[in-house]
């Protein structure tokens, strides 16, 4: 007898909270709340500016992961990174995205545009205008 009614105490209790929770549920479901089915996939830039092996690297691996996801990676070479352009980080890691070079940076390292391997290209020097303010009007202005 003390088993039975241990049982409709323990139903009893447990009854209201399954009711409110599903309740809860159901309002939230129909609340104007949107669900959505598939993820929104925006662009994705990771900037290198070292020439850390081990940065560098994990970079490219997660940049490579992302593109074969079907996000739109770029890569941004600037500062100390723009060394790496004759580097094969991109192979190793099989990164087909885009890759950029600032170009204010190659000119710094005296990298030349048309060096640059057919992977990658430098990036518009207007874009680089606000980053490098100083180096840029003394770019313009040769």
């Amino acid at each position: 007898m003390q088993k039975r009614s241990t049982k409709w105490i323990l139903a009893a209790t447990l009854l209201p909270i399954v009711v409110a929770f599903a309740l809860q549920y159901e309002s939230g479901r129909t609340s104007g709340t949107i669900y959505v089915d598939q993820i929104e996939r925006h662009p994705v830039t990771f900037i290198i500016n070292t020439t850390d092996p081990q940065k560098v690297r994990a970079t490219f691996a997660l940049a490579s992961t992302l593109y074969n996801k079907g996000i739109q990676t770029t890569l941004l070479l600037e500062g100390a990174g723009v060394t790496l352009v004759h580097s094969n980080y991109a192979d190793e890691e099989k990164y087909e995205g885009e890759i950029i070079a600032c170009p204010v940076c190659l000119k710094a390292h005296g990298i030349q545009p048309h060096e640059l391997p057919d992977t990658i290209s430098a990036a518009m020097l207007d874009s680089f205008t606000g980053i490098h303010a100083n180096q840029s009007n003394q770019m313009t202005e040769q």
